[in-house]
């Protein structure tokens, strides 16, 4: 599963879509494989065609907006959130990519492992071989993660709950009023 917003080019869809081709082109994308994508974005139609161009759309389903409640049961019927954000500062200073990345969070309360790339925010809440994967923002990064949870689809569950047992512990609301007032007694 990956989560789209408006105005945000950032998210990695296009190299999702590139190694979900790839594998398929190599005959190592299991049937039951699908992507699924919620949210809308100001790239969901040229996504779509790109989808339809590669002959993906049995395997990459786009939502459009869901409620929370929908979310809720996204994250439940998904194995993984797949969303490898890359972290750029332009030639003029704009910085794109997740400043902390909410949806890693969320993927881990409900147990579910993330893979996303190795710079951004995101990097508070996967831990690189323990709660998640990170990568570089490559296709054949990607491929090799897919690769092993395509071949040992139990890591998915284990580093799943292990993201949510991090996230539990460090991004708690106990957790957070502890560190605001260590904060404010400088």
């Amino acid at each position: 599963m990956a989560r789209m917003s408006r105005q945000e080019k950032y998210k990695g869809h296009e190299l999702i879509i590139n190694a979900l081709h790839e594998l398929n082109q190599q005959g190592e994308l299991p049937q039951s494989l699908r992507w699924d994508v919620v949210g809308d974005g100001d790239q969901l139609q040229e996504l779509t065609k790109r989808v339809q161009e590669l002959g993906l759309e049995h395997r990459v389903c786009f939502h459009g907006s869901i409620s929370d409640n929908e979310l809720r049961t996204a994250f439940q019927n998904c194995s993984i959130l797949l969303m490898p954000s890359n972290f750029k500062i332009d030639s003029l200073g704009n910085a794109s990519g997740e400043g902390f990345g909410i949806v890693y969070l969320e993927a881990a309360l409900a147990g579910r492992a993330s893979i996303g790339c190795n710079e951004g925010g995101q990097t508070d809440l996967i831990q690189d071989g323990e709660t998640g994967w990170l990568i570089p923002p490559s296709t054949t990064s990607l491929i090799n993660v897919l690769r092993i949870i395509i071949n040992q689809p139990a890591l998915a569950s284990t580093f799943g709950a292990k993201a949510r047992d991090y996230a539990l512990k460090e991004f708690s609301v106990e957790r957070f009023n502890q560190q605001l007032i260590k904060a404010l007694e400088l």
